[in-house]
């Protein structure tokens, strides 16, 4: 969830010239102005609100072509426990 958020967020900043509403509007103005604060007052609410406007009616190639979950950007990190036990189950 907290990579997703990241990516939500740099998605609003690269999204920002075509919503010019979202400089006055919250939590989108949170985010352009890197006022984390004001984005948690927005809770989960705000949260979901920044997802749906910057993940809808993206593809899965548009996800990897956007950098998701931000390649090149940080460390990428691999994950050594087995899925069973993390908690996860695999598709049947």
């Amino acid at each position: 969830m907290y990579t997703q958020a990241l990516f939500a967020f740099d998605r609003v900043k690269k999204l920002a010239p075509q919503h010019p509403e979202w400089k006055t509007q919250q939590p989108f103005k949170g985010v352009l102005e890197d006022d984390m604060k004001a984005v948690g007052a927005s809770g989960m609410k705000g949260l979901m609100e920044i997802v749906m406007a910057t993940h809808s009616g993206m593809t899965a190639a548009e996800f990897r072509a956007g950098g998701f979950p931000m390649a090149g950007d940080h460390e990428t990190v691999e994950v050594q426990t087995p899925v069973h036990r993390a908690g996860l189950s695999t598709p049947a």
